[in-house]
């Protein structure tokens, strides 16, 4: 397993100062590993530390008072997770490790202390945490007035560009690790009519599957019937200063 964060997501933004990446590197507790359905944190825990996740994939899901559980975003190497509880008293959601993991656990006090002793660096860590609230946009667009395969085509593409940032996907393969189910969860489908799209996209010729692994066999073709067309990271960021 990887033991340092990748800095990919930083590096979108800007060049920043050796320094700056080596203080993300170590930020928070050592490595810690935990094993698959291991659950790093759960929803209404008092409990509101950030984890930067190393490796591994892990699940966000929310529980509602009729006992149904929502999935609401699915983390991959270089996330930040749990930001979103620092401004309520209680964890919003639960965090469940979907693979074996590795995280670092980033108690409030000292991402306090970061935002003192590097501004810059915290103003492109916001940057990035603005693309995750674009991302929960598009899903939300998507589920809300799109059919299901284009849900699908629109996951797919983007699960596999940010497989691409940490060596999981080439050449559009990668391996999907994650049921069909928990897929109908997050795209607001059953399984079954996962599976039916799943097959759809097969007979199209737009994707291949060969047990865990799929290809993008057509990446033109997926992207002609995706929901929203990909986001383009801002280059110019010196409106930020802090030099």
């Amino acid at each position: 397993m990887q033991k340092n964060y990748p800095d990919h997501r930083l590096s979108d933004f800007a060049c920043l100062a050796d320094d700056d990446f080596q203080r993300m590197r170590s930020l928070g507790s050592g490595p810690i590993e935990l094993p698959r359905n291991a659950v790093l944190r759960a929803e209404s825990s008092t409990d509101r530390s950030m984890y930067l996740l190393v490796d591994g994939w892990v699940l966000s899901s929310m529980l509602l008072r009729n006992g149904e559980r929502q999935i609401l975003k699915l983390h991959l190497p270089g996330d930040w997770l749990g930001t979103s509880s620092m401004a309520v008293e209680r964890a919003v959601d639960t965090l469940t490790a979907l693979t074996p993991v590795t995280v670092r656990k980033v108690p409030l006090e000292t991402l306090g202390q970061l935002m003192a002793s590097s501004p810059r660096l915290m103003a492109f860590t916001m940057l990035t945490s603005q693309k995750e609230r674009i991302a929960l946009m598009d899903r939300l667009a998507t589920v809300g007035r799109s059919t299901a395969i284009a849900r699908l085509a629109s996951f797919l593409l983007d699960l596999n560009l940010r497989l691409e940032r940490v060596g999981q996907a080439q050449e559009g393969r990668f391996e999907l690790r994650i049921t069909q189910e928990q897929l109908g969860d997050m795209l607001g489908l059953t399984a079954v009519h996962v599976n039916r799209m799943v097959r759809e996209m097969e007979r199209r010729g737009l994707i291949e599957r060969n047990g865990m692994t799929v290809r993008l066999a057509d990446m033109a073709g997926l992207n002609a019937i995706a929901a929203l067309p990909p986001r383009k990271t801002a280059a110019d960021t010196a409106w930020i200063g802090l030099d």
